[in-house]
């Protein structure tokens, strides 16, 4: 899923300006081709990112491959691509697995290890960090991410792109009744159809490029998307509300070519991990305040905020569940196994 972002504040534009600047600067004196050389030669890698520098995942972003460049010690520095500037969110992860190219944030890896999937079941966080423990819990490990190294991938860390997935919408969405009848453009049919479907909306196609004119043109009511992007999209000229369920976490994996990953001396993994974990933390520190400060933005816009209630919703979404337990490449285990670990997250970290 692509998601912008509005400007943040003026202490974070200046962070994320020294972090560019200084992956700018040591991309510039790199010359060993990418991926190549042994541990005595620099390598310059790619590191994609689908949105924007000013966006969570493009802030994680500059931050990890500035740490990462200082804890190598200048053995591996960073091209940062923002915004699709390598291509689609395909035929990067073909590069991964080819080792054209590096590493990758992306909510889309679903397409390459289905189990990915369950992390998006509704409900099932009781807050953002709860999701990201979950998401790196021994559970998790080995029954998701550990699958991606047999498509010639590794995950090493976790992305928040945006916080919740919530909905624009040009009528007032305030509960379970309300839901009936409208058509929403959700932003992964994978996950979000059955979500919607058990609301008893209508999940509709449309394209990205096409948002704006359906919404101005009634063709669809709602579009799921985080506050940033209502922003950069203008939907907040299409429509006077933003619904606010708290439904799932916008939860992305940090990727890398396995063959690169396998290249690397033991001690170059342990400093990229390590600028990876460094990097998570430094995120999850201002997260829950970043997705706050969308919403209070859409207000400024004019933009009314409702938050229907859970207790009535999350009852209708149980059905969500069992459907997940039928599907091919997850299953009853997985989604039993994942709700289990995401109980013990939310014991620890009950609300943002």
């Amino acid at each position: 899923m692509t998601i912008s972002h509005p400007p943040v504040s003026r202490r974070a534009r200046t962070a994320v300006a020294i972090c560019l600047a200084t992956v700018a600067a040591v991309t510039t004196a790199c010359s060993s081709p990418s991926g190549g050389g042994g541990d005595g030669a620099t390598r310059t890698v790619t590191l994609s990112v689908s949105t924007g520098p000013n966006s969570p995942a493009g802030i994680e972003a500059a931050k990890f491959a500035e740490l990462a460049t200082g804890y190598t010690g200048g053995k591996i520095k960073f091209r940062l691509l923002l915004q699709g500037q390598l291509g689609d969110a395909t035929s990067i992860l073909q590069g991964l697995q080819a080792n054209t190219s590096q590493f990758f944030t992306t909510g889309v890896a679903d397409a390459v290890v289905p189990a990915m999937d369950v992390m998006f079941l509704p409900y099932m966080f009781a807050s953002q960090r709860s999701g990201f423990e979950a998401a790196r819990s021994d559970f998790a490990r080995t029954h998701i991410w550990d699958a991606f190294e047999q498509k010639g991938l590794k995950v090493i860390g976790f992305v928040d792109n945006g916080g919740y997935a919530g909905l624009v919408c040009s009528k007032k969405v305030d509960s379970l009744a309300a839901f009936e009848g409208l058509r929403i453009r959700d932003a992964n049919p994978k996950v979000g159809d059955d979500i919607y479907k058990a609301l008893r909306t209508n999940p509709t196609p449309i394209g990205l490029n096409e948002v704006f004119t359906s919404m101005s043109t009634h063709v669809i009511d709602c579009v799921e998307t985080a506050p940033p992007t209502v922003v950069s999209l203008k939907l907040n000229e299409t429509a006077d509300y933003y619904i606010d369920p708290r439904f799932t976490l916008y939860i992305i994996p940090m990727l890398v070519s396995k063959q690169f990953w396998d290249s690397l001396s033991p001690d170059l993994q342990q400093a990229v991990q390590r600028a990876s974990d460094e990097a998570q933390e430094s995120q999850f520190a201002t997260e829950a305040g970043f997705y706050q400060s969308g919403l209070d933005s859409l207000e400024k816009l004019g933009m009314t905020i409702v938050r229907p209630s859970k207790t009535e919703l999350q009852p209708a979404l149980q059905g969500v569940y069992e459907s997940f337990k039928k599907r091919e490449g997850i299953g009853a285990d997985l989604v039993d196994g994942m709700v289990g670990a995401a109980k013990t997250t939310n014991d620890q970290f009950p609300s943002d």
